[in-house]
């Protein structure tokens, strides 16, 4: 259920994804559907395994913690962030295909025969220390700040009312974009930059260090957030999407222990 509910938000927020990049980039916008949905089929395919890991290393940690209710919220936060931090590890080869597809136009077993074939496989490894980095400060808040969030709205509002999981859904979609987007324009540049023989400009850094410092001489912090937008309402959606297929796998678990009992 969470793979599907992860592939379900990447089918319907992709076009989000195509906008942050190309501004991030520098590029012109796409507003072709072709373009805009270019490299969906990694993503999705992508998106299934990592919220696997982040849901279920995520359990494992809180469990090895004392489990759900003797936790504390600063335990539940750190354990979202190792989870989202091996969900990395997925995240950032299939982003880096992704790009790479959106800049060159290829289809996705074209791109990875390019790639690997003229590269080499250590190519796919390129960004991944920022991605592991950006995924566990968003897996922080999507599955760690959501129900701490959620447990200080509730005693404000009316049994069974649906607005503090709104509002603690969105609050931690719009952090989660403003603690992540630096990570992620910096990550997305390196990505776009790093294959041998890409396009880029004469002298153009390409270590996270030195784009990170090129971004900063640019424009100082705004430049860092560059696509902020798409990128901040496909948190805020994911949020919900992620969150309420965790909550109705829970509830499913549940019952089926209390059926085989």
């Amino acid at each position: 259920m969470g793979g599907l509910a992860g592939s379900l938000e990447v089918f319907i927020n992709q076009p989000t994804v195509a906008l942050k990049n190309a501004m991030q980039g520098g590029r012109p916008i796409p507003w072709r559907v072709p373009e805009l949905y270019r490299g969906v089929t990694v993503n999705a395919a992508s998106m299934a395994p990592i919220t696997a890991v982040q849901f279920g290393a995520s359990a494992m940690i809180t469990g090895m913690m004392g489990g759900p209710g003797e936790v504390s919220s600063g335990g539940l936060i750190g354990a979202a962030a190792a989870a989202g931090a091996l969900s990395g590890l997925i995240s950032g080869p299939a982003e880096l295909v992704m790009i790479r597809q959106q800049l060159s136009g290829r289809s996705l077993t074209g791109e990875l025969r390019h790639l690997v074939g003229a590269h080499g496989p250590r190519v796919l490894g390129s960004g991944l220390g920022l991605s592991m980095g950006r995924d566990g400060l968003y897996t922080c808040g999507y599955l760690g700040l959501t129900p701490v969030f959620q447990e200080l709205l509730e005693p404000r509002f009316e049994e069974g009312s649906s607005t503090p999981f709104l509002g603690a859904g969105i609050a931690a979609g719009v952090l989660s974009a403003l603690m992540t987007h630096p990570v992620d324009t910096v990550k997305t540049i390196v990505q776009t930059r790093c294959v041998p023989g890409a396009k880029v400009p004469e002298g153009a850094p390409t270590s996270a260090a030195g784009v990170t410092a090129e971004l900063w001489a640019k424009g100082g912090v705004a430049e860092f957030y560059s696509g902020i937008l798409p990128r901040s309402f496909r948190l805020i959606t994911a949020v919900f999407i992620l969150n309420m297929s965790k909550d109705e796998i829970e509830k499913r678990w549940l019952e089926a222990k209390e059926k085989s009992s």
